[in-house]
């Protein structure tokens, strides 16, 4: 367990997302030695591939060679994608598309100057790669701002919601969304509409900037007879507390459905678009 601890603080920092999700869950079963049973297990886990490879001297370790430099390089590479990746998440912006095809453009120019077998396979990724570099170029010209669909402006269609009257609403519709930050507030609209839509948010809270993103800048049909309210807990005081401890959250996001002043569906976490369609759609029928 010790060794299992130590090999995670020095090898695998990245294990405090399960490890959190283990403490969690132990904390919930409510038998000690059940609880001592899943930490022993995932700190061996942790520690056997490191004692092993210890225990072998090195025996079962590929030999270096010039191959050795090509995957060291290919690992920087990718660990500047993940920092990128970190990055984007927080600045979502034209600028990271222009970022990630330089990224590309070094990714091709690297793969193109591998030497010895596979070579034509590495050729073929570099072509793929300088490709995908002009795409997100083109993209960051025309203003999107997702690296996965850099031209998705050239394809997509203006989603055109209708209100009640028939009139085109479209993203327009965002004028009529409220910001609040107490439940006095959220009682007072619950109250005052039929179909109330809560966007549970914070500032500090990247997930909501997505799922924002995702979800509100192009609406769905299916939003046009909600009254969507950002409900807003950047700032830790009573009321943010307030409103955790009602419904029963750890933070942002969340998605809170009303319907005639009645909680009805509650979703945790990011939201995909598909499932926030298929849910309006089941509510509004």
């Amino acid at each position: 367990m010790i060794a299992g601890f130590l090999s995670a603080l020095v090898v695998s920092p990245c294990v405090s997302a399960p490890l959190f999700g283990a403490l969690l869950a132990v904390s919930t079963i409510g038998s000690p030695l059940l609880g001592f049973a899943a930490l022993f297990m995932l700190g061996f886990g942790l520690s056997a591939p490191l004692i092993l490879i210890g225990a072998t001297q090195g025996k079962i370790m590929p030999k270096a060679g010039e191959w050795m430099n090509w995957v060291k390089q290919g690992f920087a590479l990718l660990l500047f994608a993940v920092a990128l990746l970190l990055v984007e998440r927080v600045f979502i912006s034209p600028v990271m598309l222009m970022v990630w095809a330089l990224w590309f453009m070094v990714v091709a120019t690297w793969a193109w100057s591998w030497i010895g077998k596979r070579r034509m396979l590495t050729q073929a990724m570099s072509l793929i790669a300088g490709i995908w570099a002009a795409c997100l170029i083109v993209g960051a010209a025309l203003g999107n701002d997702d690296s996965l669909h850099p031209l998705a402006s050239l394809s997509a269609t203006p989603t055109m919601l209708q209100s009640a009257t028939g009139q085109p609403m479209g993203n327009d519709s965002a004028a009529t969304d409220k910001t609040i930050t107490t439940l006095a507030e959220l009682d007072t609209i619950v109250a005052a509409y039929p179909n109330v839509l809560v966007d549970l948010t914070a500032d500090w809270c990247v997930e909501c900037r997505i799922m924002d993103k995702n979800l509100f800048h192009n609406r769905p049909a299916q939003m046009q007879d909600w009254q969507l309210v950002r409900l807003d807990i950047t700032d830790t005081t009573e009321d943010s507390k307030a409103v955790l401890s009602r419904y029963k959250l750890f933070g942002p996001p969340a998605l809170l459905y009303y319907q005639g002043g009645q909680l009805v569906n509650q979703q945790v976490g990011e939201i995909g678009r598909v499932e926030f369609e298929q849910t309006l759609t089941t509510l509004n029928n």
